[in-house]
């Protein structure tokens, strides 16, 4: 909290920066333990079963990725964005 005038209080809230990942090698799981130590809010999306167990051993969210014909819901978190230039669902 910051003070801007006697009676008057400011607040700053800053989010996590969030990062989807979609992969299937370990290259992928190196990239969502370095997010997640930089304290990002992390999510790995991959068809390899192995980099699954492993980023969640990690203590990270994780999907599956169960193929082309029927992909995981990915939806673009619009909700924060401030920007004129992107529609609103």
């Amino acid at each position: 909290m910051q003070s801007v005038s006697p009676g008057t209080a400011a607040y700053m809230v800053r989010p996590k920066i969030r990062l989807l990942i979609v992969g299937s090698g370990v290259e992928a799981l190196t990239l969502a333990r370095r997010a997640s130590g930089a304290d990002m809010q992390v999510e790995l999306v991959s068809p390899n079963d192995i980099i699954l167990t492993r980023t969640r051993d990690a203590g990270i969210s994780v999907r599956e990725l169960r193929g082309l014909s029927s992909p995981v819901d990915l939806r673009i978190d619009r909700g924060h964005c401030d920007s004129p230039d992107v529609p609103r669902s």
